[in-house]
C-alpha cells in the first residue's frame, strides 16, 4: 500500500493558529457544489489575505510579495457543509521566536484583523469602529498605545482589495454568502451587498471645510503629513498640504508639530468607496490651540 503520510496535513496542535472555517453558502454551494474555476479564484484570494494579516500578527510588518510571508494555508477534505473548507494556518520559519509568538496572542488578533479588514473593505463603518477599538486594546502594551500598528494595518487592507475581489468572485454566480469562523461560530459574512462595495472603484472629494486636527508627522520635502482629529486622536490620516506658505521656513504648520499644539485647516477629504484615504489641506484657519495634553 502506497505510504501517503509525508502529504498527510499538519497537526492542528502543531501549528499554533486556530484553523478557520471557510463556508459557501447558496446556490451550487446548497447543492454541496461549486464552480471550479471561481472556487479556485477565491481560495487563491483567501489564502493571501490570512498569510498576509497571520505573518503581521507574528511579526507586526506588512509583506507584499508572497513569497516573503511567514506562514502558508493548507486545506482539509471539503465539507458538505453546503460547501465548506477548513483552512489551517502554518508557520513556516521553525525559529523558537516565531513559534513561540504563533502559539500566543497571534491566533485572536489575527481574527481580530481578518474581520476588520472586510469590515473596511466592505465599507461597513460601525463594525469597522467596534473592531478598531478591539484592536487597539489587543495591541497595546504596558498602557502604550500602538498608533503605528493600526496605519500599517489600514495600509495593509487597502492592499489586499484585489485578494479580496479574487475572494467575493463565486458570490451571485456559484454561492450567496462566504462565512469565515471557527470552533465558536461564524465572525464573518460576505454577502452580495459587500461584493459590490469591493469591486466598486469609486472616488470622490468633499467640499472643503475646516477641520481642527494634530499634525503628528511632516514631510517638507514632500509636503505630506499624517494628522489626527481632535475627536479621534485614535486615527492617523494621511494629508498632503497645498497651502503656499508649506514652502516658508517655521511656517504654522511646523510650529503647531514641533508645539503638539492643535491647528484648524481648511480641508476637503480624497474617498474611496467612502473611505477617508487623504485629506488635501489648502489654508490653516489660525494659530495653533490647546496643546495635545490639554485634550
Amino acid at each position: 500500500m502506497e505510504d501517503n503520510s509525508k502529504n498527510a496535513l499538519p497537526k492542528q496542535e502543531n501549528i499554533g493558529f486556530e484553523s478557520i472555517l471557510i463556508r459557501y453558502d447558496g446556490l451550487d454551494a446548497d447543492n454541496h457544489q461549486i464552480d471550479l474555476h471561481d472556487l479556485g479564484v477565491s481560495v487563491q484570494g483567501i489564502s493571501k489575505i490570512i498569510t498576509t494579516i497571520a505573518t503581521f500578527s507574528i511579526t507586526k510588518n506588512y509583506k507584499k510579495g508572497q513569497r516573503n510571508l511567514d506562514c502558508r494555508v493548507v486545506v482539509g477534505v471539503p465539507k458538505e457543509n453546503c460547501y465548506s473548507l477548513q483552512a489551517f494556518i502554518e508557520v513556516l520559519d521553525k525559529s523558537p521566536f516565531l513559534s513561540t509568538a504563533a502559539a500566543g496572542i497571534c491566533s485572536g488578533l489575527t481574527v481580530l484583523i481578518f474581520q476588520y479588514v472586510w469590515a473596511l473593505l466592505s465599507g461597513r463603518d460601525k463594525e469597522m469602529d467596534v473592531l478598531r477599538t478591539a484592536l487597539i486594546e489587543s495591541m497595546s502594551q504596558n498602557g502604550k498605545r500602538e498608533d503605528r500598528l493600526l496605519d500599517i494595518i489600514d495600509k495593509m487592507a487597502m492592499g489586499l482589495l484585489s485578494s479580496a475581489k479574487q475572494a467575493v468572485q463565486p458570490i451571485e454566480r456559484s454561492c450567496k454568502t462566504i462565512k469565515f469562523g471557527n470552533k465558536e461560530g461564524y465572525y464573518t459574512t460576505v454577502d452580495t451587498a459587500d461584493k459590490k462595495v469591493i469591486h466598486s472603484e469609486d472616488v470622490s472629494f468633499t467640499n472643503p471645510q475646516p477641520y481642527n486636527v494634530f499634525i503628528t508627522e511632516l514631510d517638507m520635502k514632500n509636503f505630506t503629513c499624517k494628522v489626527s482629529l481632535i475627536e479621534d486622536l485614535h486615527r492617523r490620516f494621511n494629508a498632503k498640504i497645498t497651502d503656499p506658505q508649506i514652502e516658508l521656513p517655521n511656517n504654522k504648520y511646523v510650529v503647531a508639530m514641533a508645539d503638539k499644539k492643535a491647528i484648524i485647516v481648511i480641508a476637503k477629504q480624497r474617498l474611496q468607496k467612502d473611505i477617508v484615504k487623504e485629506f488635501i489641506i489648502s489654508d490653516i484657519k489660525n494659530d495653533a490651540q490647546r496643546s495635545l495634553e490639554e485634550w
